[in-house]
């Protein structure tokens, strides 16, 4: 199960620190733009968020397996539910940054007619 370590990079620091980027380089562009991007940085800023408490219990968990717990079998399913997130959850965040960064603009700029 290795693989699992506890960045000392806050994920909230990190999450703001694109948002912000994004709104600093699109100053030209509405700012609808910027709002169509909003949920996707919300869910972004969840998924990292997320990832980020399951690395710590993870961190807690093989701490506690070396340590010789009497409840292994809980923190070795802490270890296998981080892993899980790590694996097919916290990848998504790609997909959502690249959203993020793409701008909205298909969302700004839709004609609300044709909705």
């Amino acid at each position: 199960m290795g693989g699992f370590t506890a960045k000392s990079t806050s994920p909230a620091t990190f999450g703001s620190g694109v948002y912000a980027r994004f709104v600093q380089r699109s100053s030209q562009a509405t700012s609808a733009r910027a709002f169509a991007v909003s949920v996707p940085y919300l869910h972004l800023c969840g998924r990292v968020l997320g990832g980020a408490l399951m690395a710590r219990s993870a961190a807690i968990a093989a701490r506690q397996l070396a340590e010789g717990s009497a409840d292994a079998p809980f923190y070795r399913a802490k270890l296998q539910t981080a892993r899980f997130y790590a694996e097919h959850l916290l990848p998504q965040s790609l997909g959502l940054l690249r959203i993020i960064k793409s701008g909205g603009a298909s969302v700004a700029e839709a004609d609300p007619e044709l909705l």
